[in-house]
């Protein structure tokens, strides 16, 4: 355990640098645009062979 305070308080630049590296990356894909879905009516579903439900 003494060890792993040591590490952080000689890395403390390292440590944050990381945690806001990790940070921007998770929210530049989390906020990647996606391509919006493609509506069709049931009867179109019903011709590509999807299940339909009522």
């Amino acid at each position: 355990m003494i060890w792993f305070l040591y590490l952080i308080r000689e890395n403390k630049l390292l440590l944050i640098g990381s945690i806001l590296a990790a940070i921007i990356v998770l929210l530049v894909i989390g906020c990647s645009r996606t391509p919006a879905l493609k509506s069709y009516t049931p009867l179109q579903a019903i011709a590509n062979g999807d299940v339909v439900g009522e």
